[in-house]
């Protein structure tokens, strides 16, 4: 079994209104990237080994995701993980993770728009603090 990766917990910022600050939604061509960061990949379970899963991403790149325990309910489907980004880019050591189960879900077109936000970064804002969205409110007044 691979070594399992190390995870920077502490540098997790809580958020009142959804548990985790918003993370960078990536596909595998952007795994590189992030080396050692906490990401938000969306992929299709490939295999589930208990403590670890693979799935392959929008991109069709395949990921290995390490996991804490093993989860109480099977995983299916398709599976959205909150982790950190191994030193081996296809490697996930996951934070949080949902399965979504087998839901009709257009993966080009998720693809096209994980693209885009990294693309054009303005107007995909990530992690904006409570600060951030008063001034913008008060600019929006």
């Amino acid at each position: 079994m691979p070594n399992m990766l190390k995870c920077k917990k502490k540098n997790i910022t809580r958020n009142k209104s959804d548990g985790f600050t918003a993370k960078p939604r990536i596909n595998g061509a952007l795994l590189s990237n992030y080396k050692g960061q906490v990401v938000c990949a969306l992929g299709k379970l490939k295999v589930d080994n208990g403590s670890s899963f693979s799935m392959t991403l929008c991109d069709g790149t395949d990921v290995e995701v390490f996991l804490d325990k093993k989860p109480e309910k099977a995983l299916e489907g398709m599976i959205e993980v909150v982790g950190e980004v191994g030193s081996n880019h296809h490697q996930i050591q996951a934070l949080v993770h949902r399965t979504l189960g087998d839901v009709e879900f257009d993966v080009n077109l998720y693809n096209e728009a994980v693209n885009l936000s990294h693309q054009f970064p303005e107007f995909y804002k990530v992690g904006i603090s409570d600060a951030d969205s008063q001034s913008q409110d008060t600019m929006d007044a």
